[in-house]
C-alpha cells in the first residue's frame, strides 16, 4: 500500500513539475559573467553579451531601429525576463558585481535597448539585485553617456546586453522525457488499480 502511494506521489510530482531551461553562461577571469548562450526568448534562442559602454558604442550608433535585436518594449521586456529566469542564478544572482560592466555589489541593471528618441535610449532593464526583488525596470538614458563607467558615479550599476539570434527554440525538447512519461503512466495505472479494489 505504501509503495503505491509513493508511486502516485512520484508520478504527480513528475507531471506537475515545470520543465526549466538554463542558459550556458560565458564566464571570464575571476568569475566575471560576460554573457550567455542558448537564452530562450519566446520561440527563439539567442546568445547575449554583457558590454561595458554607452548605447552608441554598443549598438552601432544607437540611431537606427535596425541597430537593435528587439525593436519594441514587449520583446525587450521578454528578453530582460529571460535574463532573470535563465542567466542570473546562483552566485550571479546574489553578487551582481560579477556581471561585466557592473561594480556595485547591491544591484546591476542589464539594459536591453530597443529604440531611441532624439538623444534618449528606449530600453528595458533586468534589475538583478542582491537584497531586493529582481524586476524589469524601464529607464531613460542618454545614448552617448556611459552609465557603466564608475567615474560617472560612485559605483557602476548599468551594463548593456547585446543580443544575437541563434535560431528557433527546439519545441520538442519542451516535451517531458520518456522517463517522466513512464512515471506518469505508472502512477495513473496504480491509481486506477487502487480505485478498482476499493469498489470491489
Amino acid at each position: 500500500m505504501l509503495s503505491k502511494k509513493l508511486l502516485n506521489l512520484v508520478a504527480a510530482v513528475a507531471f506537475l513539475s515545470p520543465l526549466s531551461s538554463h542558459a550556458a553562461l560565458i564566464v571570464g577571469a575571476n568569475d566575471a559573467l560576460l554573457g550567455a548562450t542558448g537564452v530562450t526568448v519566446g520561440s527563439y534562442i539567442y546568445d547575449v553579451s554583457f558590454i561595458d559602454g554607452s548605447c552608441q558604442s554598443v549598438y552601432s550608433g544607437c540611431n537606427e531601429i535596425s541597430d537593435f535585436t528587439f525593436q519594441d518594449l514587449a520583446s525587450a521586456d521578454l528578453a530582460s525576463q529571460a535574463l532573470l529566469d535563465q542567466v542570473f542564478l546562483g552566485i550571479y544572482d546574489t553578487n551582481p558585481s560579477l556581471t561585466n560592466g557592473c561594480t556595485a555589489s547591491d544591484r546591476c541593471f542589464v539594459v536591453t535597448a530597443y529604440g531611441f528618441e532624439d538623444t534618449s535610449t528606449k530600453s528595458a532593464s533586468a534589475r538583478n539585485a542582491s537584497s531586493i526583488e529582481d524586476v524589469i525596470a524601464h529607464s531613460s538614458m542618454n545614448t552617448w553617456w556611459d552609465h557603466s563607467n564608475p567615474s560617472n558615479g560612485s559605483s557602476a550599476r548599468v551594463t548593456f546586453a547585446k543580443w544575437s539570434l541563434v535560431g528557433l527554440a527546439d519545441i520538442p525538447s519542451q516535451i517531458p522525457e520518456p522517463s517522466v512519461w513512464i512515471l506518469m503512466l505508472l502512477g495513473l495505472a496504480s491509481l486506477g488499480m487502487s480505485r478498482r479494489r476499493t469498489k470491489q
